[in-house]
């Protein structure tokens, strides 16, 4: 009798601990490929504003097959956006929420980010 309540009340946080760090590595998974794809978009846009766009939609819609929502994305250019031979950075983040109480609590265990960089071609 005591093995069965030991082992629950030790196997419990177990548990628990292995599915926080799954959410953190899914997170971590879901922002590198968002930055990676919406520098791949913004760097093939004509104009800043539609590179901002296309930027914005690939980061959405990658963090949405992963699940996930709440992210920030910053993009930033050097020297000028989409000149040719310039780079544009791109940074993602989200707040990892604890799993099982995103709609209790808005705790987060940690905060995960990533920066892709794209050069621009310098001969269109």
């Amino acid at each position: 009798m005591e093995f069965i309540f030991v082992s629950t009340v030790l196997m419990i946080p177990m548990v628990y601990a292995v599915l926080t760090a799954g959410a953190i590595q899914a997170a971590s998974y879901a922002v590198t490929g968002a930055a990676d794809h919406a520098a791949k978009a913004f760097v093939g846009a004509t104009t800043p504003a539609e590179g901002q766009a296309r930027a914005h939609g690939a980061a959405d819609r990658t963090m949405e097959n992963f699940g996930l929502s709440g992210h920030e994305v910053s993009i930033s250019c050097e020297p000028g956006c989409l000149q040719p031979g310039s780079t544009a950075t791109i940074h993602v983040e989200i707040a990892v929420p604890l799993p099982f109480l995103e709609g209790f609590s808005n705790a987060s265990i940690a905060y995960v980010d990533s920066t892709s960089t794209q050069r621009v071609d310098l001969y269109g």
